[in-house]
């Protein structure tokens, strides 16, 4: 227990009661009536959480003509798959960030020259994503954290605020994703030419990256799932399909997953929309 003196002193920001920001980084708040300051500030148990950042795709249908994996083109002057890394390595809550890369792509990988203390060596994945989320959490097991995040490495714009929410719905779940609400209508055929029905938007969320969660719970799930298929395509799936309980959590439209060309000039003007409003505001 400390005062609000003691974390002033530490350098630690005011946090309000319970809110996500305070649970991702360890800290629980909590009002006493009889502390003179109205609070008492406990620090709870810290959960050790690593990041996996699944990026051994090749990336075809993005396009280019130096016919280089997405993850690896320039982005604004940076290459994707270090934009997205070094968003997690802002974070000091995260503990360690694990790339999987393609099997052909170590040089590609070292041609970013990324360098970070949290920043574990990189493991080669396999033919699916499924597969190389396996041998991430295969790496992983032998220290294994209390928690793991899943992240795409082609969605460089994941924001702190997003995070947060994923591992704030751990309290209550097994695993846990970002979502957005739907908001176009969905039609849905069996036949590709011609409608079979109209889906309830309403029931239906976009799925984000990173998911987080408990980690004992998903790499049981993942080395179940293995031996049934191959196919799933992202971890909460897996989780379902094993029983587990997934929460949903707040994303953001920002969020996006670079995967055709016009991917790139949208994430472009991203960028120099960001860097517009910095002009004009002086930061």
């Amino acid at each position: 227990k400390v005062s609000l003196a003691d974390l002033s002193q530490n350098g630690l920001e005011w946090l309000p009661l319970q809110s996500d920001a305070a649970r991702c980084i360890g800290v629980e708040i909590r009002r006493n009536r009889s502390a003179t300051n109205g609070f008492r500030i406990t620090m709870a148990d810290r959960h050790r959480i690593a990041v996996i950042v699944v990026a051994g795709g090749k990336g075809e249908r993005a396009g280019g003509a130096d016919a280089l994996p997405k993850q690896y083109r320039p982005l604004a002057g940076q290459p994707v798959l270090a934009r997205t890394l070094r968003a997690f390595l802002a974070l000091d809550r995260i503990d360690a960030v694990l790339p999987v890369i393609g099997e052909d792509h170590a040089t590609l990988y070292a041609a970013l020259g990324l360098d970070h203390p949290r920043l574990l060596p990189p493991v080669i994945g396999a033919g699916t994503r499924q597969g190389s989320t396996l041998a991430g959490l295969e790496a992983l097991a032998a220290n294994a954290p209390d928690i793991v995040l899943v992240h795409d490495g082609a969605r460089p714009f994941v924001e702190p605020e997003a995070i947060a929410n994923v591992i704030a719905a751990l309290d209550e779940a097994d695993g846990s994703l970002p979502v957005t609400l739907v908001t176009d209508t969905i039609k849905r055929s069996l036949d590709g030419k011609t409608v079979g029905g109209t889906e309830d938007r309403t029931q239906l969320f976009a799925a984000q990256t990173p998911q987080g969660f408990r980690f004992d719970a998903i790499y049981r799930a993942h080395r179940r799932a293995i031996e049934y298929s191959d196919s799933f395509t992202d971890d909460a799936a897996i989780a379902e399909w094993a029983g587990l309980s997934v929460a949903l959590a707040q994303g953001s439209a920002r969020n996006i997953k670079i995967t055709l060309p016009e991917d790139f000039a949208r994430a472009e003007r991203m960028i120099e929309g960001e860097r517009t409003m910095e002009t004009r505001t002086g930061l």
